[in-house]
């Protein structure tokens, strides 16, 4: 199973550009 951590690594390793305010919202989610 692929971690939400590991999603937003590959998308920064592949320049897809993701605003703090939505990786943190998303790690928040994540964390439930």
């Amino acid at each position: 199973m692929v971690s939400v951590g590991d999603v937003l690594i590959r998308l920064k390793q592949a320049n897809f550009r993701i605003s703090e305010d939505l990786e943190k919202e998303v790690l928040r989610l994540a964390g439930e």
